[in-house]
């Protein structure tokens, strides 16, 4: 599953790239402010891969995250890994998201799926019951028709939602996101568009802990906002909570322990499948450095945010 709406700088995760340059950026501001000889090479490093960053970079390519011999998937999701699921492979823990969200479907009525952000349309051989795909991106629409049907699509914009509402009357869907939803612009109007049709939603997301200073959440803020991520989609639980019960739903919020570390452990560990398979000698290198970069940056991300599965009936 892809963002739903790729920032045109950086196509492929840019939500990671901007966890990223949030994590730097607060953790330089911090040793301003405190500082740590401890820790000064760490946030000396963090601040030259900033600056290093050209307006072409694309952080973790597709190709990398699912390089196995002879498999066709093309997850681009955090993957739900359990407990102790570091062994788990890339393609298990991107599936494993996905029944997490079925498990959820239980609880609402629906005849049919409409999976929004879908990416390359690897979710849509998993659902349960029939499944219509939505997203932004034309060249993932291409890629997600060989895997279900998928049209192309804003899931803020209500026309999307009703296209598909006319061709199915008379059948109740419910509306899933995997790894999506914090990058609609903005969510808001999804969650509006949503009500407004009567559907019941349920999404993985993405939260801010309490417990930030004014400044850290603003350098949060920004590092989402240059990723394509709105700001008001910076929300603690409370906050979004507080949003969906004044639209009408009904909320009800788990939170998914380990995402961040987990994938960031997968990161490493694929990086160095890459190199030692020598795809750095075929044109990858600045990629398999950036996917190493990543796995050390997310692995601070859990004490930053949670990742959460949301259940939002009208």
């Amino acid at each position: 599953m892809a963002m739903i709406t790729p920032h045109p700088r950086f196509p492929l995760y840019p939500f990671l790239f901007g966890l990223t340059i949030g994590v730097s950026l607060t953790n330089i501001f911090s040793l301003l402010l405190k500082p740590s000889p401890q820790k000064h090479n760490i946030y000396l490093k963090m601040f030259t891969n900033l600056l290093s960053l050209q307006p072409n970079y694309i952080p973790l390519p597709s190709i990398l995250l699912n390089y196995v011999p002879e498999q066709s998937n093309r997850w681009i999701n955090l993957g739900y890994w359990e407990e102790g699921g570091d062994d788990k492979s890339y393609d298990d823990a991107c599936t494993a998201m996905v029944n997490l969200v079925k498990a959820k479907l239980t609880k609402v009525k629906h005849d049919y799926i409409i999976d929004v952000g879908c990416g390359n349309g690897d979710s849509l051989k998993h659902w349960s019951k029939p499944s219509i795909g939505i997203n932004i991106t034309p060249l993932e629409v291409t890629l997600a028709n060989k895997n279900g049907t998928c049209i192309l699509g804003d899931a803020t914009d209500p026309k999307c939602f009703l296209e598909i509402f006319n061709t199915h009357p008379n059948k109740t869907p419910v509306i899933c996101a995997i790894d999506c939803a914090y990058h609609f612009n903005p969510r808001s109007s999804f969650y509006s568009n949503c009500k407004n049709f009567g559907f019941e939603v349920v999404l993985t997301d993405v939260i801010l802990k309490d417990g930030h200073s004014w400044l850290n959440r603003k350098f949060i803020e920004f590092a989402c906002r240059i990723a394509g991520i709105p700001k008001d989609n910076v929300k603690t639980k409370d906050e979004y909570v507080s949003e969906l019960k004044g639209m009408g739903y009904h909320v009800e919020v788990q939170t998914v322990e380990g995402v961040f570390s987990r994938f960031a452990n997968f990161a490493k560990r694929q990086a160095e499948i890459c190199e030692d398979d020598g795809l750095r000698f075929e044109g990858l290198g600045s990629a398999i450095d950036d996917l190493k970069s990543k796995g050390t940056f997310l692995k601070g991300c859990e004490d930053a945010f949670e990742y959460i599965i949301v259940v939002a009936t009208p």
